[in-house]
């Protein structure tokens, strides 16, 4: 049952990010923001309608399955800070139905920042990485 939810909520996700100029980063809501700790449980490559493919984790935090919305592939790996399954982090992000939109992932001592306080992704238009 766990695994059936959050393979719809990661289809959700996809049709989400396929809508051109569409995506859970424009609709960012700060005041939705929270942390969770937990393990990562798996780690998705989704494609998002002709652009590049984003990455989606499923973490176990005490508190049930996340699905974690990271950003692009193309922006997440060329980050110093590299993520596998088993590993244990914490993402502060803004809730959207069942996601999180990340913005901030922790690993231990290192940090990858994908957005702004306002929720503004670092990997658009006019931003420097």
């Amino acid at each position: 049952m766990t695994n059936r939810i959050i393979l719809v909520t990661m289809l959700a996700a996809s049709a989400v990010f396929a809508q051109p100029g569409m995506g859970p980063g424009r609709n960012y809501d700060a005041s939705k923001e929270q942390t969770v700790t937990g393990k990562v449980t798996s780690i998705q490559r989704v494609a998002h309608g002709g652009r590049s493919e984003g990455i989606h984790l499923s973490l176990q935090t005490a508190g049930g399955q996340v699905v974690v919305l990271l950003g692009p592939s193309h922006f997440i790996e060329k980050s110093n800070l590299k993520i596998k399954e088993g590993d244990e982090i914490t993402v502060t992000g803004a809730r959207q139905d069942a996601m999180l939109i990340a913005r901030e992932v922790k690993k231990g001592s290192e940090v990858l920042q994908l957005r702004t306080a306002a929720g503004v992704p670092l990997w658009g238009r006019g931003q420097r990485n």
